[in-house]
């Protein structure tokens, strides 16, 4: 809690305070014919009110820490409750202390106030303020988080958006799609099924990445479908140079990843690592689980990272994006490590909250 946050509160409640206090001053002014003290009735309403703007900020405080929405909101009752009992006694105590101030600083015309009489007059007020400054902060706090979601929400789907558009745009742009086709004119005589299979995991790649859903997130053995057609064109353009070592684990078959992860990972090891290289390379692609966590590594052995600068560059936006999606969608469940594999090349490892599809969810239940 800031001091401007606290002195506006502290002006909020002494504007009350002022403005109650208008309605019995004129009502008095109107029936007495002697002069009236516009300050005797701002003192009566004053001790009452400006007490909370220094108390405002713990109800706030329990109002967050202790929500009343959710399946916990029993034992958060009866937090606030006994919360509640104690701030009105602070308060009330706070009210009649200010009093006795302001009759010490020489203003003899306010009256004594006695803390069992005002405690009794009062207490119910006190904790009908209790409740509802926690309501208020309660409703704003979860109208906060709703607010927070949406945002949420429309980053996650802009960031799908990107996605896809940017794995579509890795088949299509005019290097990746070129060579495809000058891959197919010379096979066409040479070996035309060959040419005829490579348009067809042409023509399937795009139209999976057209056709795929908007969901976030996706079955592993759909994300290896999109996979497998991409690696097949690149291993047929790079022949003997590039070799792709595919592993994965009988059980994450039906585990939910993010949509278009596993192609940006391995386009990138192609492209950055192994592609420039006379000799080419091989990449490796793993998936398992490890406790409750899905478990993939991409890895090749070609040029590595330069420097350390390099892996902190994460070899483009493209990966950097990744990332970004990644924090999005599991905050901080999931982690991403780039490096040098052992023995030469790149590394990436991503884990993942481990979490299976529907259907394999029903089949489970009904085994």
């Amino acid at each position: 809690m800031s001091l401007r946050q606290l002195a506006g509160y502290l002006c909020l409640f002494t504007l009350l305070a002022f403005f109650f206090a208008l309605g019995p001053y004129f009502l008095a002014h109107r029936k007495s014919t002697g002069p009236v003290n516009f300050w005797v009735h701002f003192h009566n309403y004053g001790i009452r009110y400006i007490p909370w703007g220094f108390l405002v900020p713990v109800v706030v405080f329990m109002a967050r820490q202790f929500s009343l929405i959710g399946k916990d909101w029993p034992y958060s009752a009866v937090v606030h409750l006994a919360a509640s009992i104690s701030l009105v006694f602070l308060h009330l105590a706070a009210a009649v202390l200010l009093n006795r101030a302001l009759l010490a600083a020489g203003l003899r015309h306010l009256p004594v106030l006695s803390f069992s009489e005002f405690a009794a007059a009062h207490f119910n007020q006190g904790l009908l303020s209790y409740w509802l400054i926690a309501a208020v902060a309660i409703n704003i706090d979860s109208y906060r988080k709703f607010r927070d979601r949406e945002i949420r929400t429309l980053e996650l789907e802009a960031q799908l958006v990107k996605a896809q558009m940017q794995s579509l745009k890795v088949q299509i742009n005019p290097h990746f799609l070129f060579n495809t086709l000058h891959l197919v004119s010379g096979l066409v005589y040479r070996d035309p099924k060959e040419a005829d299979a490579v348009l067809a995991r042409l023509g399937r790649l795009i139209r999976s990445h057209m056709e795929l859903s908007e969901d976030q997130e996706i079955p592993m053995e759909s994300e290896m479908a999109l996979l497998n057609a991409y690696t097949d064109i690149m291993i047929r353009r790079f022949g003997d140079r590039l070799k792709v070592a595919l592993r994965l684990d009988e059980e994450v078959r039906n585990a939910l990843l993010p949509c278009f992860l596993l192609q940006p990972l391995v386009e990138n090891s192609i492209r950055h690592g192994i592609g420039s290289r006379i000799e080419g390379g091989k990449v490796w692609l793993e998936a398992g689980r490890e406790g409750e966590s899905l478990v993939l590594r991409v890895a090749d052995d070609g040029v590595g990272f330069s420097d350390v600068a390099a892996v902190s560059d994460i070899r483009g936006t493209g990966l950097a994006n990744l990332r970004k999606r990644l924090e999005l969608i599991y905050g901080d469940r999931q982690t991403m490590t780039l490096g040098h594999r052992p023995g030469g090349g790149a590394e990436v490892v991503i884990t993942l909250p481990f979490r299976e599809g529907a259907e394999n969810e029903s089949e489970g239940g009904s085994r």
